[in-house]
């Protein structure tokens, strides 16, 4: 499962872990999560083929967000993220991972669900990953 190693890799990340701790988790709602703290999700895979069918490589789109208290955390979780991410490979574990990069990123407009909530800022990051099947 790709989504392990990309967890892996952001917990292994001083830079991330230094702003959050281990608060990375899968889709989840944040009513309730203690800020700030990234979530993660696969929202895209392509298996690759070609003319004699399947390969062993596939690419998956991974959203990644980063939510915290003010805006400026979010946008500092955020690159923390990109820097762990972009750019990123690994022939250790499984999948290996053939490499990461950036697609794309752009804020998350999500304001309190009742007067009660307090304003969240975030930013969403898709990453393009390419890893091998076995």
């Amino acid at each position: 499962m790709p989504e392990r190693r990309i967890l892996t890799q952001l917990l292994a990340s001083t830079g991330v872990t230094a702003l959050i701790g281990d608060r990375v988790k899968p889709i989840s709602q944040l009513q309730g999560v203690a800020l700030p703290t990234v979530t993660y999700q696969t929202v895209g895979k392509t298996l690759i083929n070609h003319s004699t069918g399947a390969t062993t490589t596939e690419s998956a789109t991974i959203q990644i967000n980063s939510y915290a208290v003010t805006y400026d955390a979010a946008k500092v979780l955020a690159r923390a993220v990109r820097s762990s991410l972009s750019g990123w490979s690994s022939s250790t574990g499984s999948p290996e991972i053939s490499s990461c990069h950036l697609q794309s990123d752009s804020d998350i407009p999500d304001g309190p669900e009742s007067s009660e909530d307090s304003f969240v800022h975030g930013v969403m990051q898709d990453y393009e990953l390419w890893y091998a099947t076995t």
